[in-house]
């Protein structure tokens, strides 16, 4: 595979140069030993764009991805009379070749989200209402637990890049 990959970018190499395959001075001779090849000099934006040819060679550059995110909040701390952050992470993502495919598609995912945050805000409350419960069966203030961190977020996007949205909250206050 690595012997493939090595031979199409030499032969991009060669293109962006202007020279047949028979000409090329970026050819080495696999049988010598690797410390003994000829070092190749070459200008890093010919490289550059030999290796994106060799790249590109079977992504579709229109292709759209449609993909879901799911949002979590979490309690960062008492500072300020309290924060929180969120962390952003990609559930699923599907490509398509048409923009116009991507933008149906994101729409049925749209509706997929309106029943998860649903979903969401139900469990929440349930886990609320049971920490709260706990309490009351002890004996115990509310105020005894930690904050809780907020209901679980879906979205969806269209993108060029799957997993352009993600992210990762700050965990210190600022």
């Amino acid at each position: 595979m690595a012997n493939d990959l090595e031979a199409q970018l030499y032969s991009a190499l060669n293109r962006y140069d202007g020279r047949k395959d028979e000409e090329s001075d970026y050819r080495r001779d696999p049988g010598e030993p690797h410390h003994l090849q000829s070092h190749i000099s070459l200008d890093s934006g010919m490289i550059s764009q030999a290796f994106f040819q060799v790249c590109d060679q079977h992504v579709h550059r229109n292709e759209r991805y449609v993909t879901l995110y799911q949002r979590e909040p979490y309690y960062g701390g008492p500072e300020e009379g309290g924060w929180w952050g969120s962390d952003t992470v990609m559930i699923a993502t599907h490509s398509y070749p048409l923009e116009s495919e991507a933008q149906a598609a994101k729409e049925r995912v749209e509706q997929l989200c309106i029943g998860l945050r649903a979903d969401a805000k139900r469990e929440h409350g349930d886990k609320c209402k049971r920490e709260l419960d706990w309490c009351e069966d002890r004996g115990l203030e509310p105020d005894y637990l930690p904050e809780v961190s907020g209901e679980t977020d879906y979205f969806v996007a269209v993108e060029e890049t799957p997993g352009s949205d993600e992210s990762r909250g700050c965990r210190y206050y600022e």
